[in-house]
């Protein structure tokens, strides 16, 4: 939950917003917080309803997108603003603020310097995948600046661009990829996934990859919610690791549950000291940790068995060991006449 003051007089900004959905809800949220803290009508005067809607800010480099932004925006700001109020407005003549170069501008994030647009709240869902071989200003932005994007992954730049335009206490939540930054392996990811926790302080994690066949339409990779702001002195830390599994309630009632056993408390050291707590913890309570951990001190079947095919390079015996063969595997019959084909005729 944010700070008043935040919700109060903050700064808001989704760095790739698309068409607004993203901004659209938060200026929907400011005002629902408005109306709560007011204790009185549960209209907003206008002019309190145009400083919420200052606050609310984008970017991206589509302009058509970012013009159907702002369409948007003014649909939700009329939404709330009576027809009474409506027909007065429009005697006035024009009164819809000016949105478009403004506060939702046609531009490139990683053209901002650091020091300008600072804000309190970064929101969004950045992209997230791209093709090897294009250009993309946010992946030459990381490599000026030194940061990690493994496999050219474009939602990596705007995590760490996010970092750097952030107030000091301020707050960022974005959908990610699960894959790439919680249950990828590989040692780039791993590496990139230490530093995150490193220099940011990651403040809950929410991992849908079990429900993502609900959350959204077509789903190919999971997703996962990663709310993070700047680091703070004090050495390591805990933060919430939540992972909602697949549920009726949210097809038919639109709600998520969150079981005790969903919600667990991680320490920064855990992921610092193992790259698979994530993947470990969305499956496994606190027993079952323990007995994973207990099995994993023992040598594992891999470093006793040996694959026949390095043996018979090697022209090692076979014999007194565990060999993990290929399998039967049928002969391609266009290739049986070539004198490079290696087969073995069937006595059966």
């Amino acid at each position: 939950r944010l700070p008043a003051a935040t919700r109060n007089h903050g700064c808001f900004l989704d760095p790739a917003c698309g068409s607004g959905i993203f901004l659209v809800r938060l200026f929907q949220r400011l005002c629902e917080h408005r109306r709560e803290a007011r204790r009185g009508p549960t209209t907003i005067p206008w002019s309190e309803l145009l400083d919420l809607l200052s606050r609310v800010r984008g970017w991206d480099v589509d302009g058509g997108a970012v013009r159907v932004a702002v369409f948007s925006l003014y649909v939700a700001l009329l939404e709330e603003v009576t027809p009474p109020d409506i027909r007065k407005l429009m005697a006035r003549g024009r009164v819809l603020p000016a949105l478009h170069g403004k506060t939702l501008r046609h531009g490139d994030f990683f053209a901002v310097a650091p020091g300008d647009a600072q804000t309190d709240v970064v929101v969004g869902n950045p992209p997230w995948s791209s093709r090897h071989g294009q250009r993309h200003s946010s992946l030459e932005w990381c490599k000026s600046e030194g940061l990690p994007a493994p496999g050219a992954e474009q939602a990596w730049p705007f995590v760490w661009k996010a970092l750097r335009q952030l107030q000091d206490d301020g707050v960022a939540a974005m959908l990610l990829p699960a894959l790439g930054f919680l249950h990828n392996h590989a040692r780039p990811a791993v590496e990139a996934r230490k530093r995150l926790i490193r220099e940011a302080r990651v403040l809950s994690v929410v991992n849908f990859a079990d429900m993502r066949f609900q959350l959204f339409d077509g789903p190919v990779r999971p997703t996962a919610l990663i709310v993070f702001g700047r680091p703070r002195a004090g050495g390591p830390y805990r933060f919430d690791y939540l992972t909602p599994k697949a549920d009726l309630n949210l097809k038919s009632r639109r709600l998520i549950t969150i079981g005790s056993g969903d919600r667990r408390r991680l320490d920064s050291r855990q992921v610092d000291a193992d790259p698979f707590v994530f993947k470990k913890r969305l499956w496994m309570t606190e027993p079952e940790g323990r007995l994973f951990n207990y099995l994993s001190r023992f040598p594992r079947l891999g470093d006793l068995a040996v694959e026949f095919v390095t043996l018979a390079r090697k022209r090692k015996s076979v014999q007194d060991r565990w060999v993990v063969g290929q399998g039967f595997k049928p002969a391609n019959i266009d290739r049986l006449d070539g004198n490079a084909y290696q087969h073995e005729q069937s006595t059966l």
